[in-house]
């Protein structure tokens, strides 16, 4: 992506990803670099070495406050507000002279759809009037519309989810700095986490969002590993909280509370802390058509808390006194809220925003606020708008079959009604429905009814890749079906690799047409993608393993250009022919190009032959001669193993 946004074709670029994609990390890793925050600049960017980097959050320039700036007003003011001042003169020299590079970061969220057409009119005209500037863009994918910008000759990059090997890197490099002085702590660590990574294919899914990724580590530090994504934000929000309860018991306040005061606050529990935020989350949440879009101005913030202290039974000057304390103490800490300057707070990160607003939903339908006829209403109206999508989905698993079951069917009707209602609604229901399947199929089957397989295939051709994965998900339940059999196969040619992947797990698991699908999934086995490659040969050695044809694929994997594909190939080739894997594991430990795969041989060979005399030696060379230091500390581990072995066996 860097040496993307760094060529010549990249002067006026769009980026995109998924909510934790990394969006903003990028920009801001970005202004980083060109700005001199790190040691060097990274080869990738090079080609922008000595450029200005300029950093504009999009959501802070949409407030009303600040809309009737210039582009080049406002950033003149923001710079001025951080104690960075960049004038005008200077600020306009560099933008004409091309010596800057213009980061407008999350498009997305503007959320007034007029306003955030305003602003991709206004980024395109700046973008004109400075024709030598570079100027980057960053929006979530679903809910944006390219005609603006293709129009004005940008070019739209897509951020991809991480791939094995930069997963296994992160972890690795996480744990062992976060246990530097307990390597075995560490190597268990990242044992649990990487066994989740392989072995649970929604922690698989989850790990290649880098923000999942993070919360994950973070969370394996002390607690098992969560297997759903709903239930993963449910850990990380109560770390956050916790850490907000505990931190604020040893920071002193701005000011001295009283004792009323004080009581107020400790009465704020975790589980109390947490209501309140869901409080907060709808207030924002239902602002996200307005110009102030994901923040929350001071004074509304204070009602919020105020009228929540006052329901617990505090008394109203108290509860306002309480609520000053509270607010006046977010702007000294960031935790899941945080203080943006001007009298604006936002969560720190908008998907945090949306899972709370979801579970203020389902706590209000929990505590029968709402008959189901008037939840189905509500949430069929939110469905009209792209905003609250991501909202709508991480309440789904949550909410009662048979609430799921009548939204699915209101969507389904606003789906087939007249062209002025319709919108994405069949998309949307079907990616609702994967949240459903996420935690395991219902007793009745309504789901399934709900949606037919014509419906299926229908949002199989989708415009959104991930409506066509999460369809191409369901057609597997319905694989006995010739139609939809056909339209597994015809995933297996779909332009995205994601869809491709779903495509060969849901024909691996098509128990009626075993023979029909083993077949199938030998075309993969060239596909240009090294994921889907992997996909099929994994789908291949775990469905039919004693199969000929399965022996020669996995045989000719194992001269794949892709490193990753080789180690699955030996890997899949330990498991049943132990003697024709040895040889190869011990030379690619020496050989391989790839350092992250060098350690993974390592550990099989560790695993699997411990007493071979060829593994020591292996490891002590390793360990002493690769020019990689994770291998190093690899082969350091597995001697390490071998003792410990040695010791036991003793």
């Amino acid at each position: 992506m860097l040496a993307a946004l760094a060529e010549e074709g990249g002067r006026r670029a769009v980026v995109l990803g998924d909510p934790g994609a990394g969006k903003s990390t990028l920009a801001k890793y970005l202004a980083l670099a060109l700005a001199g925050g790190l040691e060097a600049v990274p080869e990738e960017l090079a080609p922008l070495e000595g450029l200005v980097p300029v950093l504009v959050e999009l959501r802070e320039y949409a407030v009303p406050e600040a809309w009737g700036d210039t582009l080049e007003e406002f950033i003149e003011r923001a710079h001025t507000q951080a104690y960075l001042p960049l004038p005008r003169e200077l600020l306009t020299r560099l933008l004409q002279d091309g010596e800057a590079v213009v980061l407008f970061d999350g498009l997305d969220e503007v959320f007034d759809p007029g306003r955030r057409a305003a602003m991709a009119r206004r980024i395109t005209a700046f973008a004109a009037k400075y024709p030598r500037c570079r100027v980057v863009v960053t929006s979530r994918e679903y809910g944006y519309r390219s005609h603006e910008f293709a129009s004005a000759d940008f070019c739209q990059l897509m951020l991809e989810d991480l791939t094995r090997e930069q997963v296994e890197e992160f972890v690795w490099r996480w744990y062992r700095a976060a246990y530097p002085d307990d390597p075995q702590l560490a190597e268990r660590r990242i044992d649990r986490m990487l066994g989740a990574v392989r072995d649970v294919g929604a922690v698989g899914e989850l790990a290649g969002n880098p923000l999942l990724l993070t919360i994950l580590a973070a969370i394996g530090q002390s607690r098992t590993i969560p297997r759903e994504r709903r239930e993963m934000y449910d850990h990380a929000i109560e770390v956050l909280i916790e850490r907000w309860d505990r931190d604020a018991k040893l920071l002193a306040p701005p000011t001295p509370c009283t004792t009323d005061v004080a009581h107020a606050l400790e009465g704020l529990t975790v589980s109390r802390r947490l209501k309140l935020l869901e409080r907060v989350a709808r207030r924002m949440q239902e602002g996200v058509g307005s110009p102030a879009g994901t923040f929350i101005h001071h004074d509304d913030l204070i009602d919020i808390v105020r009228n929540f202290l006052v329901e617990s039974n505090v008394g109203a000057s108290v509860a306002m006194a309480a609520a000053k304390e509270l607010v006046d103490h977010l702007r000294t800490r960031n935790f899941l809220l945080a203080h943006y300057g001007g009298g604006l707070y936002g969560f720190v990160h908008r998907t945090f925003m949306e899972y709370l607003a979801a579970l203020d939903l389902l706590r209000r339908r929990e505590e029968e606020e709402w008959e189901r006829e008037e939840l189905v209403a509500l949430l069929a109206e939110r469905a009209k708008e792209p905003a609250w999508h991501e909202v709508l989905l991480l309440m789904a698993g949550r909410l009662r079959q048979k609430d799921v079951a009548a939204f699915l069917g209101r969507l389904l009707e606003l789906y087939w009604a007249p062209e002025a209602v319709r919108g994405p609604m069949l998309p949307l229901a079907v990616r609702v429905l994967a949240e459903v399947e996420e935690v395991g199929p219902p007793r009745e089957d309504r789901q399934r009814a709900v949606l037919s397989v014509g419906a299926l295939l229908v949002a199989a051709t989708d415009e959104d890749a991930d409506v066509r994965e999460s369809a191409t998900i369901r057609l597997g339940w319905h694989s006995a079906d010739e139609e939809a059999f056909d339209g597994l196969l015809r995933g297996l040619e779909d332009e995205s690799p994601d869809v491709r992947i779903q495509a060969i797990a849901s024909l691996r698991k098509a128990i009626t047409r075993p023979e029909s699908a083993r077949p199938a999934l030998h075309t993969p086995l060239s596909d240009p993608d090294p994921t889907v490659r992997a996909a099929a040969l994994e789908a291949l050695t775990l469905r039919w393993p004693t199969h000929p044809e399965t022996h020669a694929a996995t045989l000719a994997a194992l001269t794949d250009p892709d490193s990753t594909v080789r180690a699955d190939a030996i890997t899949a080739l330990a498991v049943r022919h132990p003697d024709q894997a040895h040889p190869l594991a011990l030379r690619a430990a020496r050989e391989d190009e790839s350092p992250l795969t060098r350690s993974r041989y390592l550990r099989l060979v560790t695993l699997l032959w411990p007493d071979g005399p060829a593994t020591p030696t292996l490891l002590t060379e390793r360990a002493q001669n690769d020019d990689s230091e994770e291998v190093r500390t690899t082969a350091t581990e597995g001697l390490a193993r071998l003792r410990w072995l040695a010791t036991e066996i003793a």
